[in-house]
């Protein structure tokens, strides 16, 4: 696991606020920050990835849909917006998004079947966002199930399930 940086819902485009944001949480857990995701997935292109860079952040995590499923621009894998070592790592799938498009659980799993197929054909990562709230069973009955099978369908295809800062470790490595 790590710990990133959860940029709040104004600071997309405002260095100072994504800066003092940045250090608040290193001081707190004493250690570097290397990732980013922006609140709400708001992302105004290229300000905020210049933001991130001048930040020294090694990735962003933030472009994708918060109404879509699949691959943002039909990028499938990371990649360096400036030519250089700061990588966007796409999002494919945000549970509010999947929760809104399955009506039963069965629904929601078929989904989340069809994406990582469609990821396997392709040879493409697969970044899914779950919110901690929704690991509530009273609020989100099955959530907890479906986040587990999810994962577990992911291994059963051959899917390397890890973190966003040892992806974009293995990206650095496998294409310098």
């Amino acid at each position: 696991w790590e710990i990133a940086l959860h940029g709040s819902y104004d600071s997309f485009d405002n260095y100072e606020q994504l800066k003092k944001e940045k250090e608040a949480l290193e001081a707190i857990i004493d250690c570097k920050v290397f990732g980013v995701r922006q609140h709400y997935l708001r992302l105004k292109i290229p300000e905020t990835w210049l933001i991130q860079k001048k930040l020294n952040l090694t990735y962003d995590a933030t472009f994708g849909s918060n109404d879509q499923i699949g691959f943002p621009d039909n990028r499938i894998v990371p990649f360096r917006p400036f030519n250089d070592g700061f990588l966007v790592i796409p999002l494919a799938m945000m549970d509010y998004v999947l929760f809104s498009r399955g009506k039963n659980f069965v629904d929601q799993l078929a989904i989340c079947e069809d994406l990582l197929n469609q990821a396997q054909k392709r040879r493409a990562l697969v970044v899914i966002l779950w919110h901690q709230r929704v690991f509530n069973e009273n609020e989100f009955p099955n959530a907890i199930k479906l986040y587990e099978d999810t994962i577990k369908m992911s291994i059963d295809k051959g899917a390397w399930v890890t973190s966003l800062i040892d992806i974009a470790k293995w990206w650095n490595v496998s294409n310098p």
